[in-house]
């Protein structure tokens, strides 16, 4: 069981991708999409991340959910196992996700504590039998990796699993 929801808030700039994690206790998440309400909670757990301007970036980020044409709401989960690779340097990172379900979000998603199991999400809607092979560099590809991923004929296909498991929960 995790009891802080981190959100991870993506900016792209040119070729550029930037992160930021804003970490929210989950029984504050709903009161924090639907009004922006902060509480003394969410600003300690960021401080931790952004020292004194935790209540700045969490303010931020209150301002980017209000700009949704609706409120934010959970509208499925993913449940999946994860092998990943990293080279040593940190330049090349390979994950394997497999074995996707997908599920309706639990009426209790935000005061439950406990872990958001397989075995207590209930039925799968949906599932994905191929393996998600992803992988991310820091520059350009090794020379290896493009020979490996030419050899093997692999090339790159676009695919969401949010996409996918909101397709299996609203079909």
């Amino acid at each position: 069981f995790q009891p802080i929801l981190w959100l991870e808030v993506k900016r792209r700039d040119a070729a550029m991708t930037g992160k930021h994690r804003v970490g929210i206790p989950k029984v504050d998440v709903p009161g924090f999409f639907a009004e922006g309400r902060l509480t003394a909670e969410m600003v300690r757990v960021q401080e931790a991340i952004d020292g004194d301007g935790a209540t700045e970036a969490l303010i931020e980020v209150a301002r980017l959910c209000a700009s949704c044409r609706e409120p934010l709401r959970a509208d499925c989960l993913v449940n999946y196992r994860r092998q990943a690779w990293q080279d040593l340097e940190g330049n090349v990172r390979l994950t394997i996700d497999h074995g996707l379900a997908f599920f309706r979000p639990p009426a209790d998603l935000w005061t439950r504590r406990k872990a958001l199991v397989r075995e207590s999400l209930g039925p799968a809607v949906g599932q994905e039998a191929r393996r998600v092979v992803e992988v991310k560099t820091r520059g350009p590809a090794p020379a290896w990796l493009g020979g490996l991923l030419d050899e093997l004929a692999l090339a790159p296909l676009g695919f969401s699993k949010f996409e996918a498991a909101s397709a299996a929960i609203h079909d």
